[in-house]
């Protein structure tokens, strides 16, 4: 999934919609509005430490939309480990590309403002990035798109576009890059609306997503224009369906990719397609085809293999372009 491009300066939005805050210090987390955590931001770059120095450490969980912060001032007593909510991930194995867990600290009252991003993905609290890769888990691509989320949230809530990342956030930024062949951006990204500005496959407009005629409007869409392939789906049983839209397009992903990105090769059969946590075995079942000079349209559900295909928890479309 090619994921690149900085030549427009247009941020686009971030797509949180759900916030969850907890400040240090406070009962239990609560609900926030994206509003108030504007104001949350403007506080974290007001506090001042026992030097009169501006300094903020925040953790933050991204699973688009949703997100989690908890944040403090830092000083002697308070560090990341200190912040309970969300909890930092001390285990290699809880990480999942999904929802990202970010270290951060930002300083905003200097001439040079400054912001550091850390993904919480190696084993305690560490960040290796060539370790996950060498694991096995390829999920850079999805990481660094939460990475691009948060950027543009950060951006929202008024932090100078200008804002210079550390060193640290810079060389994990260019590692993540390395590790994944150069496909993510090109170059080296040095400040927060750089990032920001990434273009994400997901950035494409609704209109062009599935550019040829279709009876379907789907929430969830991925546009794949080097196979000429679109594909949109809707989680319509949600409240039986314990994934996310992010898990369900992994797995139609490869699911398509198992027949080689090749429409011909795609037969109306059961298959079985992993998802992220244990809920039982679920299959993608092809429910009708049909073909035409210009495209080959594949109507599917995904299901438990006894669940009548009325009551699949998600339906969709696949489409490929001549």
């Amino acid at each position: 999934m090619k994921i690149s491009s900085t030549t427009s300066r247009h941020i686009p939005p971030s797509g949180i919609t759900r916030i969850s805050l907890w400040r240090h210090g406070m009962e239990r987390p609560r609900p926030a509005s994206p509003a108030e955590l504007n104001a949350v931001f403007a506080e974290m770059r007001n506090e001042k430490d026992d030097d009169n120095q501006t300094a903020s450490l925040f953790n933050i969980r991204i699973d688009r939309p949703l997100l989690d912060i908890g944040y403090g001032p830092q000083h002697e007593l308070l560090t990341h480990f200190a912040i309970p909510f969300p909890q930092v991930k001390a285990t290699f194995e809880e990480i999942t590309p999904e929802s990202t867990l970010f270290r951060g600290m930002m300083d905003t009252d200097k001439d040079d403002p400054y912001i550091s991003l850390i993904p919480d993905i190696g084993a305690n609290g560490k960040s290796s990035v060539r370790m996950f890769k060498n694991k096995g888990r390829s999920f850079m691509p999805m990481i660094f798109a939460n990475f691009v989320c948060l950027a543009r949230l950060l951006a929202e809530s008024g932090l100078p576009h200008a804002a210079t990342f550390t060193n640290t956030t810079i060389n994990i930024l260019d590692e993540m890059n390395h590790c994944t062949n150069g496909s993510l951006f090109e170059g080296s990204i040095r400040d927060l609306g750089e990032l920001a500005a990434i273009e994400l496959p997901s950035d494409v407009p609704a209109a062009n997503v599935l550019p040829f005629p279709i009876p379907i409007a789907f929430e969830h869409r991925e546009n794949h224009p080097d196979r000429n392939c679109s594909f949109g789906f809707n989680i319509v049983h949600p409240e039986k369906f314990p994934y996310n839209a992010q898990a369900v397009a992994k797995a139609v992903r490869d699911f398509i990719g198992s027949y080689g990105w090749d429409p011909l090769s795609l037969d109306m059969v059961l298959k079985p397609i992993t998802l992220p946590s244990k809920d039982g075995e679920r299959v993608i079942h092809i429910t009708s085809r049909n073909i035409s000079k210009e495209r080959t349209e594949l109507t599917f559900c995904i299901r438990k293999p006894l669940e009548y295909e009325a009551n699949a928890p998600v339906t969709g479309q696949i489409v490929f372009r001549r």
